[in-house]
Formats: C-alpha cells, sequence, structure tokens
C-alpha cells in the first residue's frame, strides 16, 4: 500500500532535471538580457523570425543567423561610443560604397558620387573609392527601390565594402521587432543584388555557424532523453487513443506546402480585394483566373509541379506576401505592399525584353514569377525565375506588355 504511493525513481529524477533546466535557463536569460530589459521581447520576437539563438559578447546583444540563405548579425550596443544598432549581412561585395543622408560627414576616403535617382537624390548622399563599381551597383532599380524603402535617421549610415553590407543607426526602435525585419529584408536584397555585380563569383561568403549548446543543456538532454526512452513504453498503456498535434494548413494551400511556408497561422491566401484594383483589371479582365494560387513549371520540365502564393496578413495591416515553392523548397519568400502577382510563361521568358540596368546574366529555365510592387510603373516590377535550382532575377522594360494568357 505504501509502495503505490511513492512516485517511481524516474519521475522524481525527471522533475528535478526539469527544474535544473528551469532555474539555468532562467538565469541564462537575465544574464544576456542584463542592461537590455526594455528591448528583451523585442529582441526575443527578431531571434524568432531569424531562428537564431540570442547571445551575449561583452556588452552587446547578438542575434545570428542565415535569414533567406543571407548570413546576418544584428548587434544591439548600449554603451555610448558605439551605435545603437548594427545590422550586418555577409555578401560578395568587392567594392567601397557609402550613403546617408545628407548633411552627414563622411570619415572615409573616396570622392562624392551624385545619384541619378531624382528621389535618392532629394535625400541621400554617398561617398565611394570604387565609382565604377558603385554607378553599377546604385544604378540596378532593385538597389535604388530598397534604398528609398530603407528608414534613413540623421545618423544612419549604410556601408558596402570587404565581403559585408552593415547598417548602424544612432537609437534603437522600442516599438516592435517589424522595424528591424524590415531593414534586415532591404539589406537582404542589396546582398542579393552584389551576387550579381562583375566578378562577384570569386568572393567566398561564409553563413553564420549555428550557435552551440552548453555542455549543462547537452546533458540534460542526454539523461532527459534516457529517462524517456525508459519511461514512455511504461506510460503508453495509458494514453492511448491521444489525438495527434494539427498540423497547421492554410486554406486554398496544399498541406505540403503549408508545411513549408514559415509563420503559416498567420496568413491566409489573398483574395481579389486584398490586390490592387487596376493591376486585377488588367492580369483578369473576365474574373475568370486565379490569381492568388499559381501552378508553375521552375525547371522547365513541362510539369506543374510547383506553385507560387500571394497571401495576406489575417491581422488586416495591409500587409501581402509572395510565396514560391519550387521542388518542395521555399525558392521565394517575400513580404511588402504588393499589388499583385502573376505566371510569366516559359515562351514569353525566351523572348523577354529587359530594362537596360535590369537585364539578369543568367537564362530561365521554366516559367518567371511576375511581382508587381507598384502598378502602372514601367519598373515596378520584377520578374524572378530559377536558373540551375538557383533563383535569379531581372526587370522588364515594361511589364504591362507581357502576354500572361
Amino acid at each position: 500500500m505504501y509502495m503505490s504511493n511513492v512516485l517511481p525513481m524516474q519521475i522524481w529524477l525527471i522533475a528535478i532535471l526539469v527544474l535544473v533546466g528551469v532555474i539555468f535557463v532562467a538565469t541564462e536569460r537575465a544574464r544576456t538580457f542584463r542592461g537590455f530589459k526594455k528591448i528583451e521581447q523585442y529582441v526575443i520576437e527578431t531571434a524568432a523570425d531569424f531562428r537564431a539563438k540570442v547571445s551575449r559578447h561583452g556588452e552587446d546583444l547578438v542575434v545570428s543567423g542565415n535569414r533567406n540563405g543571407i548570413p546576418s548579425i544584428l548587434r544591439f550596443c548600449c554603451s555610448e561610443n558605439k551605435p545603437a544598432l548594427i545590422i550586418q549581412c555577409n555578401a560578395p561585395v568587392n567594392f567601397n560604397l557609402q550613403l546617408a543622408r545628407k548633411g552627414t560627414r563622411f570619415a572615409g576616403e573616396g570622392v562624392l558620387l551624385r545619384l541619378e535617382n531624382p528621389r535618392l537624390v532629394r535625400f541621400l548622399v554617398c561617398c565611394t573609392t570604387d565609382e565604377a563599381q558603385a554607378k553599377i551597383f546604385l544604378g540596378v532599380p532593385e538597389v535604388q527601390m530598397e534604398l528609398e524603402k530603407l528608414s534613413w535617421s540623421a545618423n544612419t549610415l549604410l556601408t558596402l565594402s570587404d565581403g559585408k553590407i552593415e547598417l548602424t543607426e544612432p537609437i534603437i526602435s522600442l516599438d516592435s521587432a517589424s522595424y528591424v525585419l524590415k531593414q534586415c529584408d532591404s539589406i537582404s536584397i542589396l546582398a542579393g543584388q552584389c551576387q550579381k555585380m562583375p566578378n562577384a563569383g570569386q568572393l567566398k561568403v561564409d553563413p553564420v555557424p549555428k550557435p552551440r549548446n552548453t555542455w549543462v543543456l547537452r546533458v540534460a538532454l542526454a539523461v532527459g532523453v534516457v529517462l524517456s526512452v525508459t519511461i514512455i513504453p511504461f506510460r503508453s498503456a495509458h494514453v492511448e487513443g491521444a489525438s495527434p498535434v494539427p498540423t497547421w494548413s492554410i486554406d486554398g494551400v496544399e498541406a505540403g506546402d503549408s508545411k513549408i511556408i514559415p509563420d503559416a497561422r498567420n496568413w491566409r491566401l489573398a483574395r481579389e480585394e486584398d490586390m490592387d484594383v487596376s493591376f486585377v483589371a488588367w492580369i483578369d479582365p473576365h474574373g475568370a483566373g486565379a490569381l492568388s494560387n499559381l501552378p508553375m513549371d521552375a525547371d522547365g520540365e513541362h510539369e506543374l509541379n510547383d506553385k507560387a502564393y500571394l497571401l495576406a496578413a489575417k491581422k488586416g495591416n495591409g500587409m501581402n506576401r509572395v510565396v514560391w515553392i519550387a521542388d518542395r523548397r521555399l525558392a521565394y519568400d517575400y513580404v511588402g505592399p504588393l499589388m499583385g502577382i502573376a505566371k510569366v510563361p516559359r515562351d514569353e521568358m525566351e523572348h523577354m525584353r529587359w530594362s537596360e540596368a535590369g537585364t539578369p546574366q543568367e537564362s530561365p529555365n521554366g516559367d518567371g514569377l511576375l511581382v508587381v510592387r507598384e502598378y502602372g510603373t514601367k519598373n515596378g516590377a520584377s520578374i524572378f525565375f530559377l536558373h540551375a535550382g538557383v533563383l535569379c532575377s531581372g526587370t522588364p522594360a515594361d511589364y504591362r506588355s507581357l502576354s500572361l494568357k
């Protein structure tokens, strides 16, 4: 009778292990965020999007990971002689270029370079030691578009040099993680454009190494596995009939694709009212086609095994998202103010007229994906395609002249 009221030794060991783990995690978290309590939740949300671990490097709080395939590091600083926020992306940069708001004094060497884009020249000034390379880079429409999207404060400085792109800001925004992630998205696209620069292939870009667990966590995990293997068979008879945890899915999206899409629970398939009215009238004047679920043939094998989706945020914040899944992997994922998407057939891709500054070096293997950001503007759209399994992009001379039927 006495023995029936005593918990098995394994249960006690697990309880102790869990208690040790909780104490360790709480202590480690307090140490990590010491001096950064005001932005603790903000940084945690950012790290979750990066799928990375937050760590402490001296006085700095660091988030590092490979976001959207681009090695990225965020550094939050609280010392007076450092910028409050540093966003750094590893990229094959083989030239030197600095950009800042007008009125900023550059500390580095080089000459001032006049920007050709009239919208950028109103508020940006740039300095470079490699004038020819800088002009090529700044002449790309996608680069100009992302420079406009960046939030430029009085002391924000964007530097491209020595295999990296770095954005420094004097103040940390306390509003939400979306601000930093938006800045990261633009810098990631700039890093992607650096890969298309002349001789960029000669530079090696190393990924950010995955964070290592401490020995305490490793021992805890090992003991937990051993105890679980011991107890689970013993206890399994009491949990028969338990329901498995459901997998999240998006209505209108294939179940297998929903599993691939990150953060699927916060998105739904876009409807006509989520798109620009003029774009809908242009792409589907008779209201007969699918506008947010597009079968694609990305590799040119004449089989529509790939899918491109236009998603809308469930929170109704006006943000749309385009996701392209090719060969059961995430080929392209972008969030922003999108007007709509469309499939560009392979035959049309082969006879594409590209803009002078937006002509890709690679040729498409199959269908292309038209992503429209500003309807009615000639360079308000980009076309993405795969070449040997690698995502490439270009800017059509006038996307409205394309034959998409």
